[in-house]
This record gives C-alpha cells, sequence and structure tokens, in this order.
C-alpha cells in the first residue's frame, strides 16, 4: 500500500492514520488480554482471511476522517496484493520469549472461546 499524499491531506488524514487503519485489517491489533486458568492470553481484532486476501476488500476499508466522515481506503492509497515469504511467528527457541506453545492460535480460538 501506498498513500497518495495528496488525497490524504484533502481529507484531513495524515499517512500514519492510513498505514494503521490498513495495518489493523491485514495485520490485527490487540486490544486487550483474556486471563484464563492464571494465564493472559493477548486478544487482537483484524479481518478474516478472506477480507484480508481480497484487494477489493482492503480498498473497501472506511477510514475514518477529522471531520467525522469516511473515505475508502482506495480514495486515499494505492493498493497492491504481492507474495511475499512468510515465517512462523513462533520463535526458533521458545525460551528465548514470553511466547508459549499452548496459547491458542487462529485455528484453535474457536474451540478455545467455546469452552
Amino acid at each position: 500500500m501506498t498513500v497518495n499524499l495528496a488525497a490524504a491531506q484533502k481529507y484531513g488524514l495524515k499517512p500514519g492514520d492510513v498505514r494503521r487503519a490498513a495495518a489493523t485489517l491485514v495485520a490485527g491489533e490487540e486490544v486487550g488480554d483474556v486471563f484464563r486458568d492464571g494465564r493472559a492470553y493477548d486478544v487482537q481484532v483484524w479481518s478474516t482471511p478472506a477480507t484480508r486476501s481480497s484487494v477489493t476488500s482492503i480498498e473497501d476499508l472506511p477510514i475514518d476522517t477529522p471531520s467525522g466522515a469516511r473515505v475508502r481506503l482506495a480514495d486515499v492509497a494505492d493498493v497492491s496484493l504481492q507474495a511475499t515469504r512468510t515465517r512462523s511467528t513462533a520463535p526458533t527457541d521458545p525460551a528465548a520469549s514470553r511466547w508459549d506453545p499452548s496459547w491458542p492460535t487462529e485455528r484453535t480460538w474457536e474451540r478455545w472461546s467455546a469452552s
């Protein structure tokens, strides 16, 4: 995604405002914690996998402007989907960080939250 500076400025948006909104949609944002059985789990909000993989869905992301109006991401940025190399978010050495392999993942979240 490349922010169109002139278009963003026209709506009173800073490039960082646009990038943050898009990043939340695609990568998620921590909004809180859940405590269960003596453990803390991060709570993240983000879009569905289908939304994240569709350029049209990403372009249609509504962004709030300082005036209270909403604009589409495509109105203030050029959006493209590019293949990238992926890597596991789990560290090679779990002892080197706070990551715990027993924490819920995207796949286990529905099962975990239903219990």
